[in-house]
């Protein structure tokens, strides 16, 4: 927690233990003047955090970090937990050549808007989803959703923007492919090409 930087607007967190690598967008600003508490996110030791005050930038990684593809491409990387399936996400993502933004380069550009697009279609369904599978009276009643069901709602919404993942995928097929020799385009799209659930 040393190296954080309260006063971001915007913090890209995933976290360090899942089976599928997920990304969100912290906005920190408006956490910092909507909380009662008036101060800004920290992260703690279950989450990694990238702050910037570029929403774009943002927007981009949440992108990267949110495709099909990187997560295919980590999971030979990651640990088996007691059932089998992969656990601890740790760094493994940042293992891959995943270029700093450049709001010049119009592939970066391309998988910000997408990114924002996915998010802001996600944010737009989520109620409907909840309501639909009675998750949002669970939420009023436990305050938090078990992780299956966490897992469900995943792959509900997943579903609903499916148009722009794909979208997302290829461009960031295209992204790591063209900023690595040692990552076979072939290898990426067969990998990359399996189902993806929760």
């Amino acid at each position: 927690m040393i190296n954080q930087n309260p006063n971001a607007k915007y913090i890209v967190i995933y976290p360090v233990s899942a089976t599928h690598l997920v990304s969100c967008i912290v906005h920190n600003e408006n956490w910092r003047e909507k909380s009662s508490l008036g101060k800004p996110v920290l992260i703690g030791h279950t989450l990694y955090g990238f702050f910037t005050d570029n929403k774009k930038e943002a927007d981009y990684l949440v992108a990267i970090l949110n495709s099909s593809i990187l997560d295919s491409l980590m999971k030979p990387m990651q640990a088996k937990g007691f059932a089998g399936s992969e656990r601890h996400i740790s760094k493994k993502p940042l293992e891959f050549p995943i270029p700093k933004f450049d709001g010049n380069n119009s592939l970066h550009v391309q998988l910000s808007e997408l990114g924002k697009k996915a998010a802001e279609k996600a944010y737009e369904v989520l109620p409907r989803i909840l309501k639909e599978k009675g998750y949002d009276k669970k939420l009023q009643e436990r305050g938090t959703l078990v992780p299956t069901e966490v897992a469900n709602l995943r792959t509900s919404i997943r579903e609903e923007i499916k148009d722009l993942l794909d979208q997302i995928d290829e461009l960031v097929l295209n992204l790591l492919s063209s900023y690595s020799r040692e990552i076979s385009p072939l290898r990426i799209i067969r990998i990359g090409t399996s189902s993806r659930n929760g």
